[in-house]
């Protein structure tokens, strides 16, 4: 196009232009499991560079399903042998960048407290430190960040790399998630500048270069974001001497008792609905300070409201599950 300030042609980068909806979706019943017939179309991604490295629907894997967002990052141009790695001549990822872009979320209602959860799967191509480049950096936009002039200004909230991004170690293969512990869970502590009626996140992945100068990452798989009071990843919760939680609570899929010092006991899990009818029930062996026991998705498929019994060798403790 032609006409800008200084009367010289401008160039349009046209797939990399989109306008989000006016309206958000309320957080507290969202989840984003990728399924072509939800609202995946909503969240836009950008292959900027127009390479192989970029974000993708991957209809093969998920979490729990078979959807999730996949960003490619194995260089299949590379025969990688550790010992003796065979490089192309051009198409180093240096300066490379590709987002993903969240639908507006309302998250008014969390305002004394909220998580951004997610699952992730990854894993890298070599298992030196100084190979471990690539990163995801996770922003967000509100309203409020947005100039007269429509200049936006991201907020940081997390750059995830090295052990926080890669879960699955060295494969010098094209890496893809088989099993249900490929996938780690994630959770990022929003601010309350952040818990507005209009949020948009943007994950940001850079597929950086190693000691070689070419890519050393491998493929990264991203499900099942949703926004909490509670964090998903076990770590992030603090617990007492011997006391007992269940996260992510509420929850729409899998959840889990994490229980601290009962090192070496049978610790049993019963599930029973609000009629007192038993659903559920699991005995396991823990070993070590805290530990977690997995309640099934299956085993709470239907919406509504769960009581967690947990009765160890010295005590019981009853928990309220919130499933929508």
């Amino acid at each position: 196009m032609t006409g800008n300030h200084t009367g010289d042609t401008t160039m349009e980068w046209t797939n990399a232009i989109f306008v989000a909806d006016s309206t958000s979706r309320p957080c507290n019943t969202y989840i984003q499991e990728w399924d072509p017939n939800g609202d995946y179309a909503k969240w836009p991604y950008f292959n900027y560079y127009n390479n192989e490295f970029h974000w993708q629907l991957d209809t093969t894997v998920g979490f729990d399903d078979h959807y999730c967002m996949k960003y490619v990052g194995f260089d299949s141009r590379i025969d990688f042998d550790p010992s003796n790695p065979v490089y192309p001549a051009t198409g180093s990822p240096i300066g490379d960048v590709d987002d993903l872009f969240s639908a507006p979320m309302d998250l008014s209602s969390m305002s004394d407290s909220c998580n951004l959860n997610f699952y992730y799967a990854s894993a890298s191509r070599s298992s030196a430190d100084a190979d471990i480049t690539d990163t995801l950096e996770i922003d967000y936009v509100t309203q409020s960040n947005i100039n007269a002039f429509g200049k936006i200004s991201w907020q940081r909230l997390k750059i995830l790399a090295k052990g926080d991004l890669i879960n699955n170690g060295a494969l010098a293969t094209n890496f893809t998630p088989t099993s249900f512990s490929n996938w780690s869970p994630q959770s990022i502590p929003l601010p309350v500048a952040a818990r507005t009626s209009y949020t948009t996140f943007r994950f940001r992945y850079r597929p950086n270069i190693g000691t070689s100068g070419y890519s050393s990452g491998n493929n990264f798989y991203l499900d099942r974001i949703n926004f909490s009071r509670t964090p998903a990843t076990a770590n992030s919760v603090t617990l007492t001497s011997m006391d007992i939680a269940v996260v992510p609570n509420p929850t729409n899929g899998d959840a889990y008792v994490i229980i601290k010092d009962a090192n070496n006991v049978i610790t049993k899990v019963i599930i029973t609905d609000i009629t007192g009818k038993e659903i559920y029930t699991i005995s396991q062996q823990i070993i070590g300070s805290e530990a977690q026991i997995l309640i099934p998705r299956s085993a709470i498929a239907v919406a509504g409201i769960y009581l967690v019994q947990t009765i160890t060798s010295n005590q019981t403790q009853t928990k309220k599950l919130v499933v929508y």
